[in-house]
């Protein structure tokens, strides 16, 4: 046996120990002392054997070779192949038994949190999914399947890449890994609990930190097995992998071991509590206790109540305080957050009268904040600073993905040596998106629990698509790519229809299009530092797989940083907008919204033109991006700068563009500025189709600039006097952004059929037919009345006249 197959053996056997020691304790705290087992308690010895039988399957291939840098004996090939057609087959069922364990036990704790039971299930679908389905692969992962075991492969026969089937799945195995990590941290940190027990409980859940370690490290070195596979250092006859096959059979027992550490310790409280009870109780239990006399309670104090919802919860606490350890016995964590006190004999009839003659169970815990924050309708200018600052921060950096991702994906065509209308494919993918998360996730998100959830749901899908990138490079694979570019476009539809909402609503309305222009300017600074940042410094020397493969870790950073983001915002204190409240807005202007057009209310005429004039001018605002470079050449065959210089001043354009239009509602009308930047956009248009050399070059920046504010103005005003309905509008209004899908492909097929110039006649039909919106809110009298603003429009004033030259 090598030194390193020693190492192997030694370590995974000690981990292996440790948590049979952990599973034996965890058995005897829930039979012997608990006396209840549970769900959770079964698949996690599941998982144990499970595990038991993936060590034995290393030990065996210790004795075999395994950790051998090069040159392994042919007497040990077949069992080698044995013993790694083994673990893959194992190495799933254990993780996600483990996982499954954890996740149900999660279920106990999420009764009556609505957002954490629909997280968790949504984490338990995917471990249970992905792991079926990585298991059936494994299973028939060659063809026949006796193949995998022979050596060498016999001719004809087909056998996947297994590591780069584990580097693929290693995303979602990264993402559960995390989502486990923080999904009941949120309620931990809710509840009334004495500190002592709040520190113990976070420390107790905490411990699944080291598991998302131990899941990077392992990665680290299928990384390092994918590049040596990749780049062929040896002839292939005598280039083997079984060094890295032991770094990735030790690090994923390590992994599964302390998986199954971390998911029994919460299982010992009952253990702990009854043999060293000082350590959970209460100093100031303590010495109460021991005022009153001896007691031989063993259960922690209750956590304070702070606004019980009845009088039932009340009792359940007297009755939970005075019950003695031989009528109730040890408190669990499970209990201590879910379960609720027993009640018997005249305290049972004293909560039933004084409940109505229910009896409710009522957990030991309420998850009601002692500071709401104060609805965004009613804030002043002012007030509405700080959530507006802290919203710009998701906007920063969804325009930094944004332009990340257009580097990415050039980068990744010309790596992969794949034609131009790939572009298109990639681009089509991450706009189409926006068809389906508005609709489909945001608006429900939105209208059961608010801006907060939504923003953390879009954040994680979004951080989901991130890690998929990773296999796409990987594997050099498109369809793996255009999935990724759809799962990250469908992250920053939800994200963008809360945050673009959030910031029209939070403050006075008369303020709601400068806020959102604002926003978008600085969601137009992302989009300038990512390429540069993508360009010039992480993507600058890739242009082939193996330095594609390299760059792997920036997606799991974005990741990382993603969700740390997701989590800061779930203890942020954001103001909201129930329906309700939205509905008590466009009542008190509601002989303004009420008015017909030709029948129709105007409300829902503003909202059907904008919705389309919406989908043409993001058509437009596309076709610039993606044709700039064949029209920079086109106009100068050698530019200087660059096309990237040119593009980046595009963009630090609409930046200023942004601000300009926010500024410029300090003394204008919104509708007058929206009809100024169509006719600027036509105008330029034409110019640019007409005009040559760096003189058609400045024509076309000069578009970036007029089409800034188009967005921002036309999603603002198309929520005024929705009521009720303003969260389906926004999310109706946000899917229109799908329409950067099929212009550039259509856009492309002109260029082919009738030249670069002609191509551009289409950015000029689409800002003509956007044009018509504007003109119909200035010339429709009835449009005019419901758009213009008036001072104060916010549930704490009365309104009052529209501003000035609001009738015209």
């Amino acid at each position: 046996m090598n030194q390193f197959g020693a190492a192997t053996l030694v370590i995974s056997a000690v981990f292996l120990v440790v948590a049979t020691i952990f599973v034996a304790l965890r058995l005897v705290s829930r039979i012997f002392v608990a006396r209840k087992v549970t769900l959770s308690d079964y698949v996690m010895f599941v998982g144990w054997a499970l595990v038991c039988a993936l060590s034995v399957v290393i030990f065996n291939a210790t004795a075999n070779g395994l950790g051998v840098r090069e040159g392994v004996r042919p007497y040990w090939k077949v069992p080698l192949a044995k013993t790694e057609y083994a673990f893959t087959v194992l190495y799933n069922p254990a993780l996600t038994a483990v996982k499954s364990s954890i996740l149900i036990f999660y279920l106990t704790l999420s009764k009556g949190q609505s957002f954490f039971r629909s997280g968790t299930y949504l984490t338990l679908g995917l471990v249970i999914v992905a792991g079926l389905g990585l298991t059936l692969v494994n299973i028939f992962q060659c063809r026949p399947i006796a193949i995998a075991i022979q050596v060498p492969t016999p001719p004809g026969a087909y056998c996947i890449d297994i590591v780069a089937l584990y580097l693929s799945a290693a995303p979602v195995n990264i993402v559960t890994d995390i989502a486990i990590f923080f999904l009941p941290v949120p309620t931990l940190w809710r509840m009334r609990l004495p500190k002592r027990q709040k520190i113990i409980l976070l420390l107790v859940f905490g411990t699944g930190l080291f598991v998302i370690v131990i899941s990077v490290l392992r990665t680290v070195f299928l990384l390092h097995a994918a590049i040596a596979r990749v780049t062929k250092i040896n002839p292939p006859g005598v280039h083997d992998l079984s060094y890295y096959d032991a770094y990735l059979f030790l690090w994923s027992a390590i992994e599964l071991d302390l998986g199954i550490i971390c998911g029994c310790v919460p299982s010992l409280k009952p253990l702990v509590a009854r043999i060293v009870p000082r350590i959970i109780r209460n100093p100031s239990e303590t010495s109460r206790s021991s005022d009153r006399g001896p007691i031989t309670r063993d259960s922690t104090q209750p956590p304070i109540i702070a606004s019980p919802a009845d009088a039932t919860i009340q009792v359940g606490i007297k009755n939970a305080q005075d019950m003695t350890h031989e009528t109730r016995g040890p408190v669990t964590v499970h209990e201590i957050l879910t379960s609720s006190a027993p009640t018997s004999g005249n305290q049972q009839s004293s909560a039933e009268g004084m409940a109505g003659g229910t009896t409710e169970r009522a957990p030991f815990f309420d998850f009601v904040t002692l500071m709401y924050p104060k609805s965004m309708l009613k804030m002043s200018n002012q007030e509405s600073l700080v959530p507006i600052a802290v919203m710009c921060v998701i906007f920063f950096l969804w325009g930094f993905s944004y332009g990340f991702i257009n580097v990415l994906n050039a980068k990744f065509q010309q790596a992969a040596g794949y034609e131009l209308q790939t572009s298109f494919e990639l681009h089509a993918a991450y706009f189409g998106a926006y068809v389906f998360g508005p609709i489909l996730v945001a608006r429900q998100t939105l209208k059961r629990w608010g801006f907060k959830a939504t923003l953390m749901t879009g954040l994680s899908i979004y951080s989901c698509g991130t890690l998929v990138f990773w296999p796409a490079g990987l594997l050099m694979s498109l369809p793996a790519f255009v999935i990724g570019n759809f799962i990250v476009g469908l992250g920053l539809s939800v994200v963008e229809t809360a945050a673009d909402l959030f910031i029209a609503l939070c403050g006075p309305m008369d303020y709601a299009e400068m806020r959102l222009n604002f926003a978008q300017g600085v969601q137009a600074v992302g989009g300038i530092v990512s390429p540069i940042l993508a360009q010039q410094v992480l993507f600058k020397d890739i242009s082939d797989a193996e330095a594609l493969i390299s760059v792997q870790w920036t997606y799991l950073g974005i990741t990382v940083v993603t969700i740390l983001v997701a989590v800061a915002y779930n203890f942020l204190q954001l103001p909201e907008a129930s329906n309700e409240e939205l509905k008590q807005l466009g009542d008190r202007r509601r002989e303004d919204y009420g008015t017909a057009v030709r029948g129709i209310r105007v409300v829902w005429v503003t909202l059907a033109l904008g919705v389309l004039t919406q989908f043409c001018s993001i058509g437009g605002q596309e076709d610039l991006q993606t044709k700039f470079r064949s029209f920079l050449t086109y106009n100068e065959p050698n530019p200087y700068p660059q096309a990237f210089g040119f593009l980046a001043i595009g963009n630090t354009l609409f930046a200023v563009g942004c601000f300009l239009a926010a500024f410029a509602q300090l003394f204008l009308k919104p509708r007058w500025i929206l009809l100024g930047l169509y006719l600027g956009v036509i105008l330029f248009s034409v110019l640019s189709t007409t005009m040559t050399g760096y003189t058609g070059i400045t024509m076309y920046l000069l578009l970036f600039l007029f089409n800034a504010g188009i967005f921002s103005i036309t999603f603002t005003i198309c929520l005024r006097g929705m009521g009720e309905h303003t969260k389906t509008a926004a999310s109706i209004m946000t899917m229109a952004i799908s329409g950067g899908a099929p212009f550039p492909i259509i856009q492309d097929i002109v260029a082919k059929s009738h030249g670069i110039r002609h191509a551009f006649c289409v950015n000029v039909a689409l800002f003509s037919f956007g044009a018509i919106f504007p003109l119909y809110l200035n010339l429709v009298p009835a449009a005019r009345k419901q758009v213009d603003s008036v001072k104060n429009e916010d549930l704490n004033h009365s309104p009052r006249e529209p501003s000035q030259g609001s009738v015209t």
